[in-house]
C-alpha cells in the first residue's frame, strides 16, 4: 500500500470488507489484490484493477470471505 493509506478488514458470516482510507492531502493510486464490489458506488472491481483514491478518500471493497490478508 502507498504511504498514508490505511487498510483494515472486517468480516460477517457472508461477506468480507476491506476498508482503504487515504489519510493524505493528495490522491493515490493502488492496485487491488482482491476482486469485489465497491460497497459505496456498486462498481464491480477485479483483482489487479488500479483504483484512485482522492485526497482523504475511502474505498469499501465487499467480497466473499477469504483467509488471504492484505
Amino acid at each position: 500500500m502507498p504511504r498514508g493509506v490505511e487498510v483494515t478488514e472486517s468480516h460477517t458470516e457472508s461477506d468480507s470488507f476491506l476498508f482503504f482510507l487515504n489519510h493524505l492531502d493528495e490522491p493515490v493510486t493502488l492496485e487491488l489484490r482482491r476482486a469485489g464490489t465497491d460497497a459505496l458506488s456498486g462498481r464491480t472491481l477485479a483483482g489487479g484493477d488500479m483504483v484512485r483514491l482522492d485526497a482523504a478518500g475511502v474505498l469499501m471493497l465487499r467480497s466473499r470471505p477469504t483467509t488471504e490478508r492484505h
